[in-house]
């Protein structure tokens, strides 16, 4: 069977099963961002924090030093975003417009799309290739995530093409490459109801 890719795929499914083993149910899988592309440090596995933010499931990544970063929704502006401060309401590195109080970002219909920070030149773009899945848990999310239907609603052109402007209030910084300031312990405090949490290293 060399050449029909049935070896491979073996291969894949057995690497991502030993990669899930230890994760906290519920954790995601942020990939696509090409390496060589600003903020390819979306790419990679998200844990859930205990007590989410503000009502809604958040989640960290896993193994983010030396800077942390966030998935969380931001309500006023209908969107999930990645960024290195939890509650963030600036732009950040990533995000995706979703409609209502949704679940995680994980099986968005075809015409929705990431959007990342390409610099102060360009602003935001989408990239076709960035994708967020569940990785541990059986392909369910956990209960503390149930409940939280996913209604993706598609961003037209025309939003797309001005959301280097809009996007989370515009006039952004490069936040690719400049630190938001803020207490990250404050920010841990905050997403676990005031307790101080450690998350799986």
């Amino acid at each position: 069977n060399e050449g029909s890719g049935e070896p491979v795929e073996e291969a894949d499914a057995a690497g991502r099963a030993a990669q899930n083993e230890g994760l906290p149910s519920g954790s995601l899988r942020i990939q696509g961002r090409a390496e060589d592309r600003i903020n390819a440090k979306i790419n990679g596995v998200y844990v859930p924090l205990a007590g989410g933010f503000e009502g809604l499931p958040a989640f960290e990544k896993k193994d983010a030093a030396p800077r942390r970063l966030f998935l969380f929704y931001a309500p006023e502006r209908k969107r999930w975003k990645v960024s290195d401060k939890l509650g963030d309401p600036k732009g950040g590195f990533a995000y995706v417009k979703v409609s209502g109080a949704a679940g995680p970002p994980v099986d968005l219909p075809d015409d929705v799309r990431w959007h990342l920070w390409d610099g102060k030149q360009t602003g935001y773009n989408k990239d076709e290739s960035v994708r967020c899945a569940l990785v541990a848990g059986g392909g369910k999310a956990p209960e503390a995530l149930a409940g939280h239907s996913q209604e993706a609603s598609a961003v037209s052109s025309a939003s797309s093409s001005s959301s280097g402007s809009e996007a989370d209030g515009g006039g952004e910084s490069d936040s690719g490459d400049s630190a938001s300031s803020g207490d990250a312990g404050a920010a841990k405090r905050r997403a676990a109801g005031g307790e101080a949490v450690d998350l799986v290293g």
